[in-house]
C-alpha cells in the first residue's frame, strides 16, 4: 500500500503438511479369529470398483475380524481409542488394540451371502495428527449383485436482516468450511451412519458408492464469523 492509503492488506498463507504428519491407513485386511483373541489374515481389504470377495469355504464368518493398521501409533486412554468405524452403518464398539497402537482389530459376525461396507469416519494419533481422508471398503461373503449410485449436490448460505431482506457482499456471512453426512432410515427411528465428506471450495459435495435405499443428509457448516448450523 502506498503511504495516504487507507485500507488493509491481507496475506492469505497456505498451510501444508508432509507426509510424516499426517495419519493414513497402510493397510486393511479381513481376518479368521483363531483362538481367544488371535486373528489370522485371510483377505486384503481394498477401495476400488467392486466389492472384495471374502473367503468362505470352510471359514466360520461369525469369528471374523477386520484389522486395520495406520502409519503411527493412535492415541489411546485407559480403555478408549481414538478412532470412529462402522460396518452397514452401525458403529463398532468391540475392538483390540495391538500393543504397538499402530494397528486395531474389530471383532465382527459375518454372514454369508451378504454385502459389507466397512467405514473409518475419523481417527486420531499420539502425535495428536487426524485421519485426512475418509475410509470406504466394500467386500462381500458370497456371489452379491450390487448396484451402487451417487448422491451430490451443493450447499449454500443465505443471509438476511431483522426484516428478512438478503444480505450480500461484505455484509453477508460466509461459508469457511462445511461438512455433509448421509444417513441411512433402517427404522421408524433408527438412522444408521453410512459416510460423510466435505464440501470443497465452491459449495459441492459428491458422495460416491451408496446402495438404494432411503436416506437422510445433515449438513455442518462452520462460517467465517464463527457460527455453527446444523441444516438437515
Amino acid at each position: 500500500m502506498r503511504p495516504g492509503q487507507r485500507g488493509v492488506e491481507v496475506v492469505l498463507v497456505r498451510e501444508s503438511r508432509t507426509r510424516d504428519e499426517l495419519l493414513f491407513v497402510t493397510q486393511a485386511q479381513g481376518a479368521a479369529q483363531q483362538g481367544a483373541s488371535q486373528y489370522a489374515p485371510v483377505v486384503e481389504l481394498k477401495s476400488g470398483a467392486g466389492p472384495v470377495a471374502w473367503p468362505t469355504a470352510g471359514a466360520d464368518l461369525a469369528r471374523s475380524g477386520i484389522r486395520v493398521a495406520f502409519n503411527k501409533p493412535l492415541r489411546a486412554e485407559s480403555r478408549f481409542v481414538a478412532i470412529e468405524a462402522a460396518l452397514n452403518g452401525q458403529l463398532l464398539r468391540n475392538f483390540s488394540l495391538e500393543p504397538d497402537h499402530r494397528a486395531i482389530v474389530f471383532p465382527v459376525a459375518l454372514q454369508a451371502g451378504k454385502f459389507y461396507q466397512f467405514s473409518v469416519f475419523q481417527a486420531e494419533g499420539e502425535d495428536g495428527s487426524r485421519l485426512q481422508r475418509l475410509v470406504d471398503l466394500a467386500f462381500s461373503t458370497g456371489a452379491v449383485k450390487v448396484s451402487f449410485g451417487a448422491i451430490a449436490g451443493s450447499v449454500t448460505l443465505r443471509n438476511q436482516d431483522e426484516e428478512g431482506s438478503e444480505l450480500s457482499g461484505d455484509q453477508a456471512d460466509q461459508i469457511d468450511a462445511a461438512t455433509v453426512t448421509l444417513m441411512q432410515v433402517s427404522g421408524p427411528r433408527t438412522l444408521s451412519l453410512v459416510s460423510a465428506r466435505p464440501v470443497v471450495a465452491d459449495g459441492v459435495y459428491q458422495i460416491d458408492g451408496v446402495l438404494p435405499g432411503s436416506y437422510q443428509l445433515f449438513g455442518e457448516i462452520h462460517t467465517g464469523s464463527g457460527q455453527v448450523l446444523n441444516p438437515i
